[in-house]
């Protein structure tokens, strides 16, 4: 059986990714997310977190973007909660 899955507040990591990640270690935003989708599939009532280090962000300091996720019976629930410095 195929699992559908979806991303809530996609659009708030793309904006937080490039928004603190420098450009030149930036990846594709949505190969991420079907990283994270992917994860939870093989990972259901799990959380995730990607962890980018310092030297790789604007200001220095690694961060660490949060998400969480809910399996329904008919389908992945996955959201994005927020980004924190690491």
């Amino acid at each position: 059986m195929e699992i559908g899955a979806t991303v809530d507040n996609y659009v708030g990591f793309i904006d937080d990714y490039l928004n603190n990640v420098l450009l030149t270690f930036q990846r594709d935003s949505y190969e991420i997310l079907e990283e994270v989708i992917s994860f939870f599939k093989n990972n259901p009532d799990n959380y995730h977190e990607i962890i980018v280090k310092g030297e790789c962000c604007k200001d220095g300091i690694g961060k660490i973007f949060i998400f969480v996720d809910y399996h329904w019976e008919d389908g992945l629930d996955i959201r994005y909660i927020s980004v924190n410095d690491e």
